[in-house]
């Protein structure tokens, strides 16, 4: 019987882990089930976690007098976290929450720590996963104040197809900078043309 491996295996698998390394890199990990609605992260409180998302969709938000404001969204294979709290050890300001059912490996962050001590070229690994994260929110800031609403949707369409597919259009519309009804009209202005 063949054994079946994850994304997260598949995940460090690319990234260069093999033999005895990737097996220390995957002990670390636990994965979960996360029931749509169930938050991983809350707001208050100083994250001491990361996760891979596994399969599922979550997305970040803030709760703003009871108005959540949707800021980003996740989907299969990537890692997730509050980064100001995580590297800061400060209480977090955001949510992070299920869109969807998903299943999430868990690595705490002074395990994380031993790997970066323990594993040849984890330390490089995790410097690059650091440096990728800040590229990303540089790219969405930046996003959101040169581009149109046209072309951060177009963006989106052409990037991450899939979050079209697993996640709400409403939640989409804020994580792009715009309300929902301003996404109906940006939608239909590109399906037009």
């Amino acid at each position: 019987m063949t054994k079946t491996i994850t994304a997260l295996e598949q995940f460090f698998l690319q990234s260069g882990f093999l033999g005895e390394g990737l097996e220390t890199i995957l002990s670390k990990f636990t994965f979960k089930g996360v029931q749509k609605g169930d938050l991983f992260l809350e707001e208050g409180k100083i994250v001491t976690q990361l996760a891979f998302l596994e399969s599922g969709a979550f997305h970040y938000f803030y709760n703003i007098e009871g108005a959540i404001r949707t800021t980003f969204v996740h989907v299969n294979n990537v890692f997730m976290t509050s980064m100001n709290s995580f590297l800061n050890s400060v209480p977090n300001s955001e949510n992070i929450q299920a869109i969807t059912n998903s299943t999430i490996a868990v690595i705490y962050k002074n395990d994380l720590m031993e790997l970066i001590n323990k594993v040849v070229g984890f330390k490089d690994f995790y410097i690059a996963m650091l440096e990728y994260q800040v590229s990303c929110l540089d790219k969405g800031r930046l996003d959101l104040l040169v581009k149109t609403p046209e072309e951060r949707y177009l963006r989106i369409l052409k990037e991450q197809p899939e979050l079209f597919q697993k996640v709400p259009l409403k939640l989409l519309a804020y994580t792009l900078g715009m309300t929902p009804r301003h996404l109906s009209r940006v939608r239909k202005k590109i399906i037009g043309n």
